[in-house]
């Protein structure tokens, strides 16, 4: 089992017999805890992360394994960060924001917009999200970036065109209005589809994540592409070269 040079891991591509030796490691490790093999590889090290909407068990886990390893890890907020006031970190270091790393998403993010631009108010747009069963914001804030993009495409005023979901005897679709529907259902990792709809026809546009690794590829290029730049808030968008 060579796991040198690999970014990331994912037991799924393993064996039997490299699960039971990754174990067995992981046992040794927890006995030997206090070995300076063990707490020195990440000696003098410090870890940022930040939260938009905090995660405790991702938080933890990085917490307790960079500590286990001899690292630091500092939980920052987004308004210790003041990414959200007036984002003195951009003028100082290169800073990417972006609400979904996945590739794929930022992609169908920058399509939506021109789908919407080219397609005009006959079109009604709906935009369907569906997550695991344990997911806690509804709807998601790749959900919320799509109706964001399209807005923003269209001239819509975001805070008063979205409609979330429908209920009721009279609850017919209001004209110029993108409908907002989430969906939670067993273990989903991620799926959001945009639909323009008028008389006769559909277009859809559909982003599914099948594994959670296309977020940390994502989240790994961007640092890589980051080495360098200037000072400034960029998004996925200027990492893909999408923008005009």
């Amino acid at each position: 089992m060579d796991l040198f040079g690999k970014d990331f891991i994912c037991t799924q591509d393993w064996q039997f017999d490299e699960l039971m030796a990754a174990l067995d490691l992981a046992a040794k490790m927890k006995r030997d805890r206090f070995s300076a093999r063990w707490t020195s590889i990440l000696e003098y090290k410090t870890f940022i992360m930040f939260f938009f909407n905090p995660s405790v068990r991702t938080r933890l886990s990085f917490e307790a394994g960079l500590t286990e390893l001899g690292g630091h890890a500092q939980f920052l907020t987004p308004s210790a960060g003041r990414f959200k006031t007036d984002k003195k970190a951009g003028e100082t270091i290169p800073v990417l924001l972006a609400p979904n790393m996945s590739l794929g998403v930022n992609v169908l993010f920058h399509l939506v917009g021109q789908v919407a631009n080219a397609l005009g108010d006959a079109y009604d747009i709906e935009i369907t999200e569906t997550h695991h069963r344990f997911k806690k914001d509804a709807p998601s804030g790749t959900a919320l970036e799509l109706a964001r993009q399209i807005c923003a495409a269209s001239n819509k005023d975001f805070d008063s065109c979205i409609t979330h979901g429908r209920s009721g005897a009279e609850a017919p679709r209001k004209p110029g209005n993108i409908g907002m529907h989430a969906r939670r259902q067993g273990d989903v990792i991620g799926e959001h589809t945009v639909a323009f709809s008028t008389l006769g026809e559909t277009v859809e546009l559909s982003h599914k994540a099948h594994s959670r690794d296309i977020f940390a590829r994502g989240a790994l290029r961007a640092a890589a592409w980051l080495v360098g730049k200037e000072p400034g808030l960029y998004d996925m968008l200027d990492l893909l070269e999408l923008k005009k």
